[in-house]
């Protein structure tokens, strides 16, 4: 994806410039995908994409993510802002979740996604049933908030999100780290 990783970013302009260029050619590839989304929002997801960037690694954010390639974290980055866009612009008829996923399959190949699978469960075996049984209901069964909270006892719904929130995390953290470990 990239030609560097996070370990290798410095202050130097010439660093940033080829952050800057990764990005654009990320973007370009989501404005092929999506022609859709008008210039102005583009050029706002490319600028919201290295700022977020510059403050993730000015604020230390990136530090346990070394070894992972620029390319791949900015990929991201611009992934989700343009899933943010057209769940909020409710772009009609498209699948944004499988549509998405398509894309990505572009960029991770199958032995990266065999081992990324294989991660998530060890990890999610790891996580207290509590967290196994919510993100299982809510990514698996496609149950809803007020399910989740029915099912399991919570008082409300707020405290079904909140869970479903600290589990996420959790899950995401544990997969970092293990990650890291295999990199």
């Amino acid at each position: 994806m990239s030609e560097f990783k996070i370990g290798e970013l410095n202050d130097s302009e010439v660093c940033w410039k080829k952050v800057q260029n990764t990005a654009v050619k990320f973007l370009k590839l989501f404005h092929f995908k999506y022609p859709g989304i008008s210039n102005p929002n583009w050029e706002d997801i490319f600028s919201d994409t290295v700022l977020d960037f510059w403050e993730n690694y000015k604020n230390g954010k990136l530090v346990h993510h070394h070894d992972i390639e620029v390319g791949a974290y900015i990929y991201r980055i611009i992934r989700n802002k343009t899933s943010d866009h057209l769940k909020k612009n409710l772009i009609p008829n498209l699948d944004i979740d499988s549509s998405l996923a398509d894309l990505d399959s572009t960029f991770f190949p199958e032995d990266i996604k065999e081992t990324m699978f294989l991660i998530i469960e060890k990890q999610l075996d790891s996580l207290g049933e509590i967290c196994r049984n919510i993100l299982r209901m809510f990514y698996f069964e496609d149950k809803s908030h007020q399910e989740i909270l029915q099912r399991l006892n919570f008082a409300n719904e707020n405290i079904s999100m909140q869970h479903l929130s600290r589990c996420r995390s959790k899950l995401r953290d544990n997969c970092m780290t293990e990650l890291e470990l295999v990199g």
